[in-house]
């Protein structure tokens, strides 16, 4: 337990130094999207997120439903 540490304390032992990165412009890899959408894709994304959000609400109450269902068949 009273082992000397050695070379491996010492600041720079363990990981390589960095290679300095050139300061040259960044190229972008992407092209941004459009900043106004269309009003045909606005409408399909309302839907859609009408659609899902009924659908998670259905399935959330089916399933309370089946754990009363089942509750009341253990316990009641």
């Amino acid at each position: 337990m009273s082992e000397r540490v050695g070379v491996a304390s010492r600041a720079g032992t363990l990981l390589p130094p960095m290679a300095a990165r050139t300061r040259g412009a960044v190229r972008r890899g992407w092209e941004p999207p459009p900043t106004k959408l269309a009003i045909k894709d606005s409408l399909r994304a309302g839907a859609f997120l009408v659609f899902y959000l009924a659908a998670y609400l259905t399935a959330g109450f089916a399933g309370v439903s089946f754990i009363e269902w089942a509750w009341m068949r253990v316990f009641g």
